[in-house]
């Protein structure tokens, strides 16, 4: 096991999010300047996946960890932003949309709050689909993908844990998880944006690297922890 608490603050993750989003608010101003900018949402997936499963693993293994007070902290995690965010959009539609489109947005918020609106958001997609200007909760996709996987990862985390090693259940899940997204992609593209068994693999590459930083894995020199930041780059 590795000296690092597993939740000791790391600023080159802050440094990593920063950049993260940067990149996103770039790509949304003006996507010319930065085509690839979505991709830090997949960052954020990624940086996720490390930083929950390094609490969760560190907890399994040292015998407190509890699926209720897990369930709990993330509740009170979010819970409090998204109040006030859905609340000022609902507020703000109440005097600015149209009844359908009032409707919609209720649609949304309600779809929010279970952590399901990325499957509302695939069902409507098409010719038909109004443009992403006028669904101003269409951000929260992401955060019903994260909160699906953190709904099924403790629990696979959990099951066969003296019989199957930690590297091994997550490694099949990122790679079942890869081979969907794959599938999906080609087959239904619009739907692959938002459908989070095809995304679960970009956190679960932040859990690998979690187990890999729990076990005590460092780069083995300088040079090459600064070749893995310039590759990740």
């Amino acid at each position: 096991m590795s000296s690092h608490k597993p939740t000791e603050y790391r600023p080159d993750i802050d440094g990593l999010r920063a950049i993260a989003v940067l990149a996103v608010v770039v790509f949304h101003w003006h996507s010319a300047w930065l085509p690839g900018g979505f991709v830090g949402v997949d960052i954020f997936f990624v940086i996720s996946g490390f930083l929950i499963s390094k609490i969760i693993l560190g907890e399994i293994e040292g015998g407190h960890f509890s699926i209720a007070r897990f369930y709990q902290r993330r509740i009170l995690r979010i819970f409090p932003a998204l109040v006030i965010v859905v609340a000022a959009c609902l507020a703000f539609g109440w005097y600015a949309l149209y009844a359908g489109e009032l409707e919609l947005l209720a649609s949304h918020a309600a779809r929010a709050f279970a952590f399901v609106l990325n499957f509302k958001l695939a069902s409507e997609w098409g010719y038909f689909d109004i443009g992403s200007d006028f669904k101003p909760l269409l951000h929260l996709w992401s955060l019903s993908v994260e909160e699906q996987f953190y709904f099924i990862f403790p629990l696979l985390l959990m099951f066969f844990r003296k019989k199957i090693s930690d590297g091994l259940k997550i490694g099949l899940f990122l790679l079942i998880s890869f081979g969907i997204g794959l599938y999906v992609t080609k087959t239904h593209p619009g739907l692959a944006f938002y459908f989070s068994p095809g995304r679960f693999w970009e956190m679960a590459a932040g859990g690998l690297l979690a187990v890999l930083s729990l076990r005590g894995w460092t780069p083995p020199n300088r040079f090459m922890a600064a070749a893995f930041g310039v590759v990740g780059a």
